[in-house]
């Protein structure tokens, strides 16, 4: 995914709190207290998820054969700021045969909210202009994936998700954010600035 990841420190009370990822804990609002291993896409060995469906997640990201790779960014891995310039550290980060995704669960309840908008705007227009940055070196496009907790079962696929709740930034969005430079003598690309 380009780069350098840093090491990820857990706290927990003891081994009794490890447990393989497809296992879910006893009491799903506890699951926080755990670490889940056994991953074998997964760019860390262990992870620690803040919802049952976000666990889930993992299980379909693992089985998804067009998925490459994937992590769950700890402090400071992955950051993008939304326009009240509020740090915004995603769920997941996926590399897939086609694309790179990040991708973000919530309640469905939370799916309109505010704060949730304004990171998904920002995420979105990431993705946007990292695409168009990434497309002059052949890289894969970027896309953000806004998914509500009722969506996400074991049984589905990536590509599944990602035709039902890929968010790209709309129009109102890339016109505040993205501009053109003005041409050059020479005839040269614009370029887009974010």
């Amino acid at each position: 995914m380009g780069a350098e990841l840093r090491p990820q420190t857990f706290d927990t009370a003891g081994t009794s709190f490890i447990r393989d990822f497809k296992t879910p804990p006893d009491q799903k609002q506890e699951i926080r207290k755990y670490i889940f291993t056994g991953f074998v896409k997964g760019c860390y060995q262990y992870a620690k998820f803040d919802s049952d469906p976000e666990r889930k997640l993992a299980i379909i990201l693992e089985k998804d054969s067009s998925v490459r790779l994937w992590m769950k960014p700890g402090p400071n891995q992955f950051k993008i700021f939304d326009n009240h310039g509020a740090p915004y550290q995603p769920d997941f980060v996926v590399e897939t045969d086609t694309g790179k995704l990040i991708i973000e669960v919530k309640r469905q309840s939370e799916m309109t909210a505010a704060e949730v908008l304004r990171k998904a705007d920002a995420a979105s227009l990431w993705c946007h202009v990292a695409t168009q940055a990434g497309a002059k070196n052949g890289e894969k496009p970027w896309h953000y994936l806004l998914v509500p907790e009722s969506d996400v079962q074991e049984n589905f696929t990536v590509s599944g998700l990602e035709a039902t709740h890929t968010r790209a930034p709309d129009t109102d969005l890339l016109s505040r954010y993205i501009f053109e430079a003005p041409s050059s003598p020479a005839g040269k690309e614009t370029e887009t600035v974010g």
